[in-house]
């Protein structure tokens, strides 16, 4: 008797090959930023439920600065005026961004 084991989901081929692909990339964009020496950050929207969520990881890596709005206001004041940021050349990745999420289409 032949004992067939199923994948659990997050290991099917369709999750593998995604998290293959965001690592692929993930990977190559560390590799360009850094052959240009241009600092990368990463937002992992992984697991976000809401919009807040995704905007809480955004305060955290981009390390917003205190007099900064909790509003997607603020956030798009804040990525077109870097003054603020110590960096003079940014590119900011965000992964795992489900395009039929709630978060996606708020």
């Amino acid at each position: 008797m032949k004992v067939v084991r199923k994948l659990k989901p997050e290991t099917s081929w369709p999750a593998l090959r995604r998290r293959m692909l965001v690592q692929s990339s993930t990977q190559l964009a560390q590799q360009w930023a850094a052959d240009r020496q241009i600092k990368l950050l990463i937002v992992d929207c992984g697991g976000a439920r809401t919009s807040e969520d995704v905007m809480g990881r955004c305060r955290d890596v981009l390390e917003f600065p205190n007099w900064a709005g909790p509003s997607w206001d603020a956030f798009n004041d804040l990525i077109h005026d870097l003054s603020w940021f110590p960096d003079d050349r940014l590119v900011v990745l965000f992964k795992s961004v489900a395009r039929k999420s709630r978060v996606a289409r708020e």
